[in-house]
Order: structure tokens, then C-alpha cells, then sequence
């Protein structure tokens, strides 16, 4: 076998321990992966699939391989170009440490090794990763500063700072598509399946932020864990604030972790920059408790990027068994905490010119939170979101966070008496509310006096109603009921003992419902 140069014509025959032969600044050469010239990666070096996934670059030891010995002095570039195969390219020494590798170059399957001052025991290996055979173009270089400064923003296990990566059109990725797909398939809707990963490690629990913007494709990121031969997904995110830019914030334990990127749409790809940024001051992180001392009075706070993270404020986010929530844990948010004196109908409003923002409500006991409400679309209205709730005495959160986009900004809230509708049931008459998702839940409030017993039904043939009755004053009872019919309606039974305003919620036991409810007081 022979290599041509073009540059100047050399004959470059070196066969030393199963290199096929060497490179060095000036060296143009035209080889060929065959079946019977090309060596398996494993054998060449041993630790690749061991280092190479800790980087979040799946390999296989029988990839298609041949190996070269390195010489020349100063900065060199190394570039190798295949139509018949995607290149992969590693740089090892003797010993079998990784030096330097890469897999795709400037928005195309071509790859680039820059290296400086290479010592005699370095080898480059070129293999095949997508499986496939056929001929390749080396060509060796010398180099300057910025070629240095351009490759090692593009490799590696990432630190703090940005890299600069490529997700490259057509590209026949199978192991790394594998993993992460395996992985995500039951979190994340992907069109594509072209994806680029890079690893990073973490020696103690820190804030990482991983942000990824492109100025070519809609960016997704997904932040996956690596624990010995096994892959864990953690979370996603697919627009952060204009369309080119996906985020994520999450506090994680030591370990090692993956990075992946690919595009919203399978027609998109090119270029993107990654930044990695690491927070160990996690009590800088915490979010500021606004606390409401009066109802019907404005109370600002900002939402900031990295900042007050749902997930620390209430882990249960993370569980999955929330499933209205819209949220993945990583949103920055700010806390505004009041106090319900009495039992009544109460509106909770968070507004923001900067932000589309969702509200969570939590109830406060001791040390543990309650799930309350979560509310992102109030439709046709000047706030961004606004929940109107019966809640009963106690200490609540109200949780504002961004909903869609999650740029910085100021939120206003006020907490104050409902300003919604509120009917008035009457005993022995019939009342039949129509329950959809522009109208979830209907409030009814009527009085109950001592000495006499009531009974409460919801009946209806289109939906599963359930009924929620709240007792205010001395009584402050609370009572609820679903399916005791022996069927889907539902009814309570129940008297007091002294004058009593009650506030009676009826909806749907599943919000994808729609139907007339049959709402009726009796009194016996």
C-alpha cells in the first residue's frame, strides 16, 4: 500500500507496534479502511469505550481503525475527510491516555485534530463510526494560536466556559442515538435523532447551568447522568428566551454527566456554542420569601436566571406525579407567602410586562408542602396568570415562575377576595352548569343552620363531577366526595351546628372533560 502527497511528493513507509504509517506537517495522504487493512479500535487502544463514553462520545472496540505515528514540532493540524465513511479521530500516547479527539469539523462529518508540540510516543488513530468502509484523505498542517484556541473550545470533557460543537446534517449516528434515545423516550418528543453530546464531571454538589444557542436551529438540550456502564435522563429543555437559545439549571450530585444537543426539527442542524457555568454557593441560591402582610396591595420581586430554582424550593416537582404541572424543576421563581385568615373565595395575581409566567399554589404545614393548584393559561385577561381558589386557614406559597420563556424581569402580585362570579344555591332547585376547559369549576355558596340536615348532589351523564364543600366560621370544616353513588356522581350528607356560609366547588374529576352537571341542595 502507498500514500500520495500533493504537496510535495514524499513516500512516508513507517510500521512501528501496528501503525500503518506516520504524519508530520507537509504529509498529504490517501488511504483506505478495507477489511483486510484496518485494525478493530480495541485493539489499537484498549480504554476507548471506557474513556470515550465518560466524554459523552459512545464508541465500540470493533470500529474500523487504522493508526499513524505523530511527528513534527510546533502547532499541527491534522484534518481527515471521508465520503464513504464518518471520521473519527483520537490522539493516545503510549501509555493509552486520551490527548486529543474529535468527531465533527466546522458544520460537516470531516474531522480536525490540532495538537502542539506532539512527542514521538503519540498516535493518531482514524475510525470509522458509523460502520462503514472506504477510502480517506489525511492532510497535515502547521498550525497557529487560533487554530489552538478554536479545537480545544470543541473537545473534552467541558469545565466552565464555552465549547463550540456542530450537529451536522445527515449524520448516521446509531450508538449515540441509541443511548440517548433509550433514555428519553418516555420524556421527551424528538423529531430528530441527530444528536451531540458532550461530557462533563462534577467533584462536589453544585448549581450547573448548561445553556446552548444557535444561530442556525431551534435548540434542544437534555442533561443525561453516566454511572458506571449506565445512562440516567434527568431533565430537558427546548426554549429558554428567543427561539435559539435552550437551558437548563439543576442542582446535581458529584458524577459524571452528558450534555446533549440537537435540533427542534429533523430539517434543521448546524452549529451552536454550549456554555457550562458551576454555582457550589447554594445558599446564594435560594429564593427570596416575599412575605404578604395585607391583601389588596402590590408586592414586587424579580425573577432571575440560575436563581431560586423550583426544584429546590419543592423537590416533589421532580417526582413526576404531578402531571398539571407544566415545569421541569429547573425554572427560576419567587415565593410570595400570605396567610388565610378565614375560609373563603380568594384571588392570587402575578403579572409581569417581561415574562408569560405560571403560578403554583403550595400549602405550608410545619416542614411540608401541599400541593394546592398550579394555573398556566387564564385566556382573555390583562394578567399573566391569576388563581382564584378556596382556600381555608393557614400559610400558603404562591409560586410565580416563567411558563414558557424564562427571560428576567420584575413580577407584581396581589392576593385579595375573589372577584369571580360566585352563585347562590337554593335549596330544592336545580341548577346545571356547564363544565369545560374554559370553565373548569363552578362556585355556589349558600347558608346552613342548625337543627337541620342537608344533602348535596352532583349529578351528570357527560362527565365524572366531584364536589368540594367548604364550611366557613366556627364550623371550618372541609368535605369532599367523588364517586358515592356507587357510580360516577357524587353527593355529601352533613349539618352544623351553628349559622354557617358555605362554599361549595364542583368540577370535573379529569380536566379533558366537558359536560351539564345536575348541582342540588336538599334540606330534611
Amino acid at each position: 500500500m502507498y500514500w500520495k502527497t500533493i504537496s510535495m511528493v514524499i513516500l512516508l513507509v513507517v510500521v512501528i507496534s501496528g501503525c500503518v504509517g506516520g504524519i508530520r506537517p507537509g504529509t498529504e495522504i490517501e488511504a483506505e479502511l478495507t477489511r483486510n487493512n484496518s485494525q478493530d479500535l480495541g485493539e489499537l487502544w484498549k480504554e476507548a469505550e471506557d474513556v470515550m463514553i465518560s466524554l459523552g462520545r459512545p464508541v465500540e472496540d470493533d470500529l474500523y481503525s487504522n493508526s499513524y505515528t505523530i511527528g513534527g514540532s510546533g502547532i499541527i493540524v491534522i484534518d481527515v475527510s471521508s465520503r464513504d465513511f464518518d471520521p473519527i479521530l483520537f490522539v493516545v500516547d503510549e501509555e493509552g491516555n486520551l490527548v486529543a479527539w474529535n468527531d465533527d469539523w466546522d458544520k460537516s462529518l470531516d474531522a480536525r485534530i490540532v495538537i502542539e508540540k506532539p512527542s514521538s510516543s503519540l498516535k493518531l488513530i482514524v475510525a470509522s463510526l458509523d460502520g462503514h468502509r472506504g477510502a480517506y484523505d489525511i492532510s497535515c498542517n502547521s498550525g497557529n494560536d487560533r487554530d489552538i484556541d478554536e479545537f480545544e473550545s470543541s473537545f473534552g470533557l467541558m469545565e466552565m466556559g464555552s465549547i463550540t460543537g456542530w450537529v451536522v446534517e445527515d449524520k448516521d449516528d446509531e450508538l449515540l442515538a441509541s443511548m440517548v434515545k433509550d433514555e428519553i423516550s418516555y420524556a421527551v418528543w424528538m423529531e430528530d435523532d441527530n444528536f451531540n453530546a458532550v461530557g462533563f464531571e462534577l467533584e462536589g454538589e453544585s448549581l450547573v447551568s448548561l445553556e446552548v444557542t444557535s444561530r442556525d436551529f431551534s435548540p434542544i438540550i437534555i442533561l443525561l447522568e453516566r454511572d458506571d456502564s449506565k445512562t440516567k435522563y434527568i431533565t430537558y429543555n427546548d426554549y429558554y428566551s428567543d427561539g435559539e437559545t435552550a437551558r437548563i439549571d439543576w442542582l446535581l450530585e458529584p458524577g459524571t454527566y452528558m450534555a446533549v444537543i440537537t435540533s427542534y426539527s429533523a430539517a434543521e442542524d448546524g452549529e451552536y456554542q454550549l456554555t457550562l457555568e458551576l454555582n457550589n454557593d447554594l445558599d446564594a441560591i435560594q429564593p427570596e420569601i416575599v412575605v404578604v402582610e395585607e391583601m389588596n396591595t402590590e408586592y414586587q420581586s424579580e425573577i432571575e436566571p440560575g436563581k431560586g430554582l423550583l426544584s429546590l424550593i419543592w423537590p416533589e416537582v421532580l417526582t413526576g406525579e404531578y402531571y398539571d404541572i407544566y415545569a421541569t424543576g429547573s425554572e427560576p421563581c419567587v415565593i410570595f407567602e400570605i396567610t388565610v385568615e378565614e375560609t373563603g373565595y380568594y384571588d392570587l395575581v402575578a403579572a409581569s410586562s417581561d415574562i408569560d409566567l405560571a403560578l403554583l399554589v403550595l400549602q405550608k404545614e410545619d416542614e411540608d408542602l401541599e400541593y394546592i393548584t398550579y394555573l398556566s393559561y387564564v385566556g382573555d385577561t390583562k394578567y399573566d396568570s391569576k388563581v382564584s381558589e378556596i382556600l381555608t386557614p393557614g400559610t400558603y406559597l404562591a409560586i410565580a415562575m416563567p411558563y414558557y420563556n424564562q427571560n428576567p424581569g420584575e413580577v407584581d402580585f396581589r392576593f385579595q377576595h375573589s372577584t369571580g362570579y360566585i352563585s347562590t344555591l337554593e335549596p330544592g332547585i336545580t341548577e346545571e352548569p356547564f363544565i369545560d376547559w374554559n370553565t373548569p369549576e363552578i362556585v355556589y355558596s349558600f347558608n346552613a343552620v342548625p337543627g337541620v340536615d342537608y344533602t348535596v348532589t352532583a349529578v351528570s351523564e357527560a362527565i365524572d363531577p366531584t364536589i368540594d364543600l367548604y364550611m366557613t366560621g366556627t364550623e371550618n370544616r372541609y368535605l369532599t366526595d367523588d364517586d358515592s353513588f356507587g357510580n360516577y356522581d357524587a353527593i355529601l350528607e352533613f349539618n352544623v351546628e351553628s349559622r354557617t356560609r358555605c362554599l361549595l366547588l364542583v368540577k370535573s374529576y379529569s380536566e379533558y372533560e366537558e359536560g351539564v352537571v345536575e348541582v342540588l341542595l336538599q334540606r330534611s
